[in-house]
């Protein structure tokens, strides 16, 4: 009759003690995932917040790039070539340097395949203007000094739309 007792007694205390370890241990395991969670969504924010920053100044550069060599061009007649040609590359160069130092700010957040695929883009856009400002378009090099400015052109957007499907990829919740 004793034990019963005890038990009788026992019984509550031990549920009343085994609810409240639980409840702590809930409450802990709580806390740490939403921790995890919020330091999950801040990455995700962090990375979408530069993802956008980086395609605006990849559209920009690009941009610029492509009209370092138009087909078709509108030329200011008060202006000389020298002075058109330091215009575009001082636009292109002021895109590019952009362009580098965010990639670099947010480098830390971005996959290594989306980091290859925008430095092939930054190199590839680095040819194109060396090769707009050391080239010097003459009569007999005309068909080669545009075809090449388009097959640079293509690379970018082929480049730009790879670029494009892994910033969606990893951009995923």
């Amino acid at each position: 009759m004793k034990e019963n007792l005890y038990l009788i007694i026992g019984i509550p205390f031990l549920t009343i003690i085994l609810n409240s370890v639980r409840e702590f241990l809930m409450s802990n395991y709580s806390s740490k995932k939403q921790k995890e969670l919020y330091i999950h969504q801040k990455n995700f924010e962090k990375r979408f917040e530069l993802s956008q920053e980086l395609w605006d100044l990849l559209i920009e550069n690009m941009r610029h790039t492509i009209q370092l060599r138009p087909r078709m061009d509108y030329v200011d007649r008060t202006k000389s070539k020298d002075e058109v040609k330091e215009e575009r590359l001082r636009l292109w160069n002021n895109s590019h340097n952009d362009l580098k130092t965010s990639f670099l700010s947010g480098k830390p957040y971005y996959s290594g395949r989306l980091k290859t695929l925008i430095e092939k883009f930054i190199e590839k856009s680095n040819e194109e203007a060396t090769e707009y400002y050391l080239t010097i378009l003459e009569a007999d090099n005309r068909k080669e000094y545009f075809d090449r400015s388009e097959e640079n052109s293509k690379v970018l957007e082929s480049v730009l739309d790879e670029i494009k499907s892994e910033i969606s990829n990893q951009n995923q919740i």
